[in-house]
């Protein structure tokens, strides 16, 4: 849809629907005395920063042709209103609003985007509206943007205040509304209003979410207002705070424009259909296979062993290229030629080789962790899939395989891929299954207190790292700046990397032991191990202790008493 006609259904939708949008009687840039005198929340007294008011009103939109109607997409209103209340040490002010463009695809656009600040000068309020010198768009990776708005003046007793609308081609998708932030909400309000040749089902979470609905005898508009929101308090060990956040979301089940009203009824239909896609169908043509062209033969002694030669083969062909997309990307023979591709392009290949090569091997479908909820929706909702895996089994014994991840040994997947179940597509036999992963995970530590080159007292450290926990430590030292501590610096460094062939790694080093100024030396070896720092410090904690896997941890100490030093006291 031309920007023109965006403008002019958002300028429709605007005036069809201000009974709905002022229901809070809130008006932009207008700000009550409470608002104004506010300096602390009653039922978080502690919060710096609090949301006023947040409001969102999501309504289908649609072409009425003469012979039918034309569903375009969703377009959903966005207002957000928050006051800063103490002296703003969390920078807070840097606001970013990520949308998903999909290159020429245009899935997603934000349109009529304004933002202001009301703050406080010489003790008199003053208001800068933002222009473009604070309003930056910015293009990412994988068809992504953002819009940053950088607001000025963001100190106490500032109220920042923005609004857009985004639109969102994929109609039969719910994005819906998170209710729950990191700071405490006066007010949070989400619309959904819906023409009557739709149907969606709706994913509540949370009880005062679900005891907050109105809905109309229709059943066209459901609304939700809820009211002195606390922040949402991150625990230890939540791996997956999607989990637990109030909000509702939902996915479209009928749509009467439509010959097939019924959207996916089953996961076998939803299977038959996947399957019936050009691009997943051109991987499974007759001479797709021979197009690969694999010049030596990847048959090995025994099934098992072939398995693990075509898996190194098409991991080692294929560059990842990341994306939201759940389905291929494109079909075989542009996966050949450009030799990058999404997980399921991906991962496809590598299927067809597996079964070519007479081994039994399906595909499944995830939801990657930390990029939707953890447990899937029950009923067959395509959107909730991010990523995929190939199940195959050799002599009765079952392997997991990811066809994007060559730094991965065979057998073993990536910790955020190993969710609860999945969804394997194999037209009428397609289903829910669940994902169970054999593995040898954890660290072993043998120290022993010993002397360096220059006669200092050391811990001398034999490390093996084995399983997934290797794949996490690398993903932690990816994503996380660590400050060089100098005082317990290693040193002395030996590394072994067999990952791949064995699955584990080694290291040796030596670690300093910590001075004392009187004749007493403590020694204190086990703070290496990972649970050394006590987490749960809290007198209460609300959710359950999560782990991403199973592991075991090993530490022993060898002690042989220096000469010059006597045992005062051991544990």
């Amino acid at each position: 849809m031309k920007l023109f006609y965006w403008r002019i259904f958002i300028l429709c939708l605007q005036i069809l629907f201000i009974p709905v949008l002022c229901q809070g009687q809130v008006v932009f840039g207008e700000y009550s005395e409470e608002e104004l005198a506010l300096e602390i929340v009653s039922f978080e007294p502690e919060a710096k920063i609090v949301a006023l008011y947040e409001a969102g009103l999501s309504v289908p939109y649609f072409t009425d042709q003469i012979t039918r109607v034309i569903v375009n997409g969703i377009l959903t209103h966005h207002h957000y209103r928050y006051k800063i209340l103490k002296e703003n040490v969390l920078n807070f002010g840097d606001i970013r609003i990520p949308f998903t463009h999909g290159g020429d695809l245009k899935l997603e656009g934000i349109f009529e985007l304004e933002a202001q600040v009301s703050y406080l000068e010489n003790g008199e309020r003053a208001v800068k509206v933002l222009t473009d010198e604070n309003i930056k768009l910015v293009q990412l990776e994988d068809g992504t943007a953002e819009y940053r708005l950088i607001f000025p003046n963001a100190k106490e007793g500032s109220i920042l205040e923005w609004r857009y609308v985004k639109a969102d081609r994929v109609y039969y998708s719910l994005e819906g509304w998170v209710f729950q932030g990191s700071v405490p909400k006066l007010k949070s309000m989400f619309t959904l209003q819906v023409p009557n040749f739709l149907l969606y089902q709706l994913v509540v979470q949370g009880a005062q979410v679900r005891r907050a609905a109105q809905i109309s005898p229709e059943r066209d508009m459901f609304i939700w207002e809820l009211d002195s929101l606390r922040s949402f308090q991150t625990e230890p060990y939540i791996l997956n705070p999607l989990d637990y956040l109030d909000r509702v979301e939902g996915f479209l089940s009928t749509d009467l424009t439509q010959q097939n009203s019924i959207v996916y009824s089953t996961w076998e239909e939803l299977g038959t259909q996947i399957q019936s896609m050009k691009a997943f169908e051109s991987y499974f043509k007759k001479n797709s296979f021979k197009k690969i062209n694999i010049k030596d033969d990847l048959t090995g002694a025994i099934q098992l062993e072939t398995a693990k030669n075509i898996y190194a083969f098409v991991s080692n062909q294929f560059e990842l290229m990341p994306t939201v997309y759940p389905l291929p990307t494109q079909d075989f023979n542009s996966l050949l030629k450009s030799k990058k591709g999404n997980h399921l392009d991906i991962n496809l290949l590598l299927l067809v080789v597996l079964q070519q090569y007479g081994l039994n091997a399906n595909l499944v479908m995830i939801n990657q962790k930390g990029e939707n909820r953890t447990n899937l929706i029950p009923s067959p909702y395509l959107d909730q899939f991010s990523s995929s895996l190939i199940r195959v089994v050799i002599e009765d014994k079952l392997f997991w395989l990811d066809g994007t991840a060559k730094d991965i040994p065979f057998g073993l997947i990536s910790p955020n891929k190993l969710m609860p179940k999945g969804f394997m597509i194999d037209g009428s036999n397609s289903s829910l299954i669940p994902i169970s992963l054999s593995h040898t995970s954890g660290f072993d530590i043998e120290i022993e207190l010993g002397r360096d080159s220059v006669n200092n007292l050391v811990y001398q450290n034999a490390a093996k790292i084995f399983g997934l926990s290797v794949q996490s430590l690398k993903e932690v030292q990816l994503n996380q700046e660590q400050e060089e501590d100098q005082e317990n610096k290693a040193y002395d460094i030996t590394f072994e990397d067999k990952f791949l062939e064995k699955e584990f790694v080694q290291s040796s080093y030596k670690l300093k032991i910590k001075e004392s100024n009187d004749d007493l030396l403590v020694l204190t070896p086990f703070e290496q191990s990972i649970f050394f720092d006590n987490l749960f410090i809290e007198k209460s904690r609300k959710y359950a202790v999560e782990f991403e896997y199973g592991f075991s941890e090993r530490i022993s100490f060898k002690l042989d008493i220096p000469e010059g030093y006597d045992l005062d006291e051991y544990p």
